[in-house]
């Protein structure tokens, strides 16, 4: 569901997580050190993550934090695409 250019990713199950608001950036880096330096505690680390979408890979630096009623933010900067291997 994108709302206002934000995506919001809500998982429902038995024991749904807590909803998680996605937001894209071009500089991730350059946030992620402005909300370190801000004492904001991090939710998941600054990571480069790679998703198999069909024939390639789709890749994102993300990092995520939680606010104080449980919502998950990430924030990400999109890397592209690259092959996937024969063999995966």
């Amino acid at each position: 569901l994108f709302l206002g250019g934000v995506l919001l990713d809500i998982a429902l199950g038995e024991s749904p997580p807590p909803p998680l608001v996605s937001e894209a950036t071009t500089d991730v880096d350059s946030l992620y050190r402005r909300v370190r330096d801000a004492g904001v505690p991090v939710f998941l680390e600054l990571e480069e993550k790679w998703y198999r979408c069909g024939d390639v890979y789709g890749g994102n630096r993300q990092f995520l934090i939680q606010d104080p009623d449980g919502y998950l933010l990430r924030f990400a900067e999109n890397l592209g695409d690259r092959e996937a291997p024969p063999s995966d």
